[in-house]
């Protein structure tokens, strides 16, 4: 059925008006990073009416749901709405002879539009447009028919009809021998576009040890939904299953060692649709029951266990460590000196190397552990040093410097002054190691230049001087 009356104009004049139309035909968007169809746009004004229609560059022969959208626009500039109006839309593949209908539907206009005097509707036209038509490039339109109780049957205007948009047809991708388990290809990992899901998509792999595979489906869900599922190779079994998600739908599964299929499937009927999909396969580290062990400490080694589900536990203490760490060195007394030895790679100690140095069992020689230059003065003498094993052993019979004692009438502190006459005496520290003199030599206590041995012989003086005084006196007086 014809709805527009301009079709009947002629061919020549039809021509025109879609050569003039198409210059508004654009792409709605660049393709995505994904290579899924790209949408293609156009749009029409006649009158108070405006048309857009929406379809993707590609299509799958046979689908019952190609993905199409329309929205009209009619406004009430040139002629007003009222109760009863209609709009009718439809899209058409434009054929030479005769279009094919794709779809067609009437509008009845509600109270609340003529209220609003306006109408703007958006309509799902998909459906099943190409059968037949393999890798062929369809033209398809749309076209609005206004109807207004205010506008005559002369009435002519608001009738939009766009031009064409070019759909290719398609009918599977050029992978299509993988249709069952027999005919399964050898799964790649990575990501792979401009996959066509019209019947099962049939992939094959084998892992050698426990693995994590993830899968990511790209997809419009709107016009067709797709699910996959991993298979075991024997019986066919399902071992997974995908999810939906945004945009598509995800598997991921942890899988053991062994054969497998991956199958892509439509869920529905003849609703096909195109996908992307990216698939990665990595390792979970381990078979069950399989041990590991690494090195740890000097030399140790530490152990861990694969667990059921494919995953490590944890390692185990370190043992069974070496004698030293690498690079260590250590040495011994020998006769006549030292030898060294030096831990190895492996955490052993080498043989020990040549005696080198040192001295003979038994030899003497003398020692002093003081400054040089109080050696042999004063109270300071050398001692000796005898060689047991290889080694010096400890210094026998010096004596060193110490503090000097003031009233002892020796050098105690080696410096060759003695008692009171060592200016050192005076400022001895402690003060209370004996030194009971001053930098004048005077005796004395407490800092007075007093020495208590000559207190007690001027006390003595001092009484035997009474005496004789006392006696004198006493012959002075008999007389």
């Amino acid at each position: 059925m014809k709805l527009c009356w301009q079709r009947l104009v002629g061919g020549v004049l039809y021509a025109f008006v879609t050569m003039a139309a198409a210059m508004v035909v654009s792409l709605a968007g660049a393709p995505t990073a994904w290579a899924l169809p790209a949408t293609l746009s156009v749009a029409d004004v006649d009158g108070d009416a405006t048309i857009t229609l929406w379809v993707n560059d590609r299509a799958i022969d046979g689908d019952e749901r190609t993905w199409c959208e329309v929205r009209v626009e009619v406004s009430e500039v040139d002629h007003g709405w009222t109760d009863g109006d209609s709009v009718t839309v439809a899209v058409f593949e434009d054929d030479l002879v005769f279009n094919d209908l794709i779809f067609e539907t009437t509008i009845s206009v509600t109270a609340a539009e003529v209220a609003a005097g306006m109408v703007d509707r958006t309509l799902d036209c998909s459906g099943s447009f190409f059968t037949g038509d393999l890798g062929l490039s369809v033209e398809v339109f749309a076209e609005a028919h206004v109807s207004k109780d205010t506008c005559s049957l002369l009435c002519f205007d608001d009738y939009p009809v766009t031009a064409n948009l070019s759909v290719t047809v398609d009918d599977d991708d050029p992978f299509e021998q993988d249709d069952d388990s027999p005919t399964a290809v050898v799964l790649a990992t990575g990501s792979f576009v401009n996959r066509i899901c019209r019947d099962a998509d049939w992939w094959s792999f084998q892992i050698t040890e426990p693995s994590q595979l993830t899968l990511g489906l790209v997809f419009d869900p709107n016009v067709g939904a797709l699910s996959a599922a991993v298979l075991e190779a024997t019986g066919l079994t399902e071992v997974a299953t995908s999810t939906p998600g945004l945009g598509g739908a995800d598997l991921d599964a942890l899988l053991a060692a062994g054969s497998y299929y991956l199958r892509v499937t439509h869920d529905a009927g003849d609703d096909y649709n195109f996908y992307d999909y990216n698939i990665t396969i990595s390792s979970t580290g381990c078979t069950p029951g399989n041990t590991e062990d690494r090195v740890c400490g000097d030399c140790g080694i530490e152990t861990r266990s694969c667990l059921a589900d494919g995953t490590w536990d944890a390692f185990s203490p370190c043992s069974d460590e070496g004698e030293c760490s690498p690079g260590d060195e250590e040495g011994r007394p020998c006769e006549g000196g030292a030898e060294q030895r030096t831990c190895e790679a492996t955490c052993m100690w080498s043989a020990y190397g040549p005696c080198e140095g040192g001295c003979a069992s038994g030899e003497t020689e003398p020692c002093y552990g003081g400054p040089e230059d109080t050696r042999d003065i004063g109270l300071c003498t050398g001692g000796t040093r005898t060689c047991g094993n290889g080694v010096w052993e400890d210094c026998e019979g010096a004596v060193l410097p110490t503090y000097e004692l003031c009233s002892d009438g020796l050098d105690n502190d080696c410096d060759g002054t003695i008692d009171s006459a060592d200016t050192s005496c005076s400022t001895a520290s402690p003060p209370d190691e004996g030194c009971g003199c001053n930098a004048s030599g005077t005796g004395g206590t407490g800092g007075t230049g007093l020495d208590p041995e000559n207190l007690l012989q001027t006390l003595l003086l001092l009484l035997l001087l009474l005496a004789v005084m006392g006696r004198s006196r006493a012959k002075t007086w008999t007389a």
